[in-house]
């Protein structure tokens, strides 16, 4: 084992003793798991009880602290606090600048895996009725239930942010750019209603069992933001899988999510379409910027075709979009 790669080990031994203080305990094994998420590690550990040897397999989760000092595990505690599914919470350390937690590993499959293993096309129609519930349910917790600040909307600056690097574009790229963000700017609801959201909601942080989602990760992002902010999650998440199962489980999702009561989402294909355009006139302003770039890929008139593609299915729904 590479304890020298793993960059918290003194709050690691912290939370250990913390979990089992009349007993020794010693680390066999450490393995990243980027896919669950940014700091996330399978731990296991090895302890011996009177004369019997025991192992467990642990999940360790590690978060800054926000600049105000905001511990990220309260937003944990108000998920669970409101029903919601959370990790299992075994024990922690803090060392005022970053937390450590240990956790059970969750029952169930993660939701990517569950996709990639899928054999049927009712399988691919479960999972998507399980996020569906889920989501549908955090959307509709009310203030009371979950009590969150609102977190800024990014799109006002994404739009600016986005203009700026078109406005340095060629043509036609330039203006095939212009228009496309201002229809973005015309479709964005001026001010929806602020709900509780996962803000960056990832498959490989969500766990299914028995048909509902039984552990999310994601609960350091929670806030209030507009619902459409998880679809667009959603898209690009789905956008890892074959065009018959993205576009399967969006067509479930979506309709159970409605039927399950869940809030508009009707702005959703143009936050998925400023999402889009951004990324394509960043990677294609740092190829076009290397002389080894290819022709493809540095013709404005060719990046400005696929933007107009991506528009044009944009204008016709989320559906359309999993055609991309």
């Amino acid at each position: 084992m590479a304890m020298h790669a793993f960059p918290h080990q003194e709050l690691l031994h912290a939370a250990l003793a913390a979990l089992d203080p009349s007993q020794h305990t010693t680390v066999t094994d450490i393995l990243p798991v980027p896919a669950l998420r940014r700091d996330a590690w399978h731990i296991t550990v090895h302890s011996r009880d009177g004369h019997r040897d025991r192992q467990r397999r642990l999940i360790a989760l590690s978060f800054d602290r926000t600049p105000d000092g905001t511990d990220p595990r309260a937003l944990f505690a108000l998920a669970a606090a409101a029903g919601l599914p959370t990790p299992r919470f075994l024990s922690d350390a803090d060392d005022g600048r970053s937390v450590l937690v240990l956790c059970a590993a969750p029952a169930g499959t993660a939701l990517d895996e569950a996709l990639r293993t899928s054999s049927a096309a009712w399988h691919i129609s479960a999972a998507a009725v399980s996020l569906a519930r889920f989501l549908a349910r955090l959307h509709g917790l009310k203030p009371g239930d979950l009590p969150l600040e609102p977190a800024s909307d990014p799109c006002k600056d994404q739009l600016d942010r986005v203009r700026q690097i078109a406005a340095q574009s060629p043509e036609p790229l330039r203006s095939t750019a212009a228009h496309i963000l201002d229809w973005i700017s015309e479709q964005l609801d001026p001010a929806p209603d602020p709900v509780p959201t996962l803000g960056q909601l990832r498959f490989s942080s969500l766990y299914l069992d028995g048909g509902e989602v039984t552990a999310c990760f994601g609960w350091d992002r929670l806030a209030l933001r507009a619902a459409s902010n998880d679809f667009v999650s959603v898209v690009f998440e789905l956008h890892a899988f074959p065009v018959d199962v993205r576009t399967q489980f969006l067509a479930v999702l979506q309709a159970r999510y409605l039927q399950d009561g869940g809030t508009s989402v009707a702005d959703a294909p143009s936050r998925a379409l400023l999402a889009i355009v951004e990324r394509t006139l960043f990677a294609w302003s740092a190829r076009a910027s290397r002389a080894h770039s290819s022709l493809e890929m540095s013709d404005p008139a060719s990046v400005a075709a696929a933007l107009e593609e991506a528009a044009h299915a944009a204008r016709s729904g989320l559906a359309a979009l999993m055609q991309l």
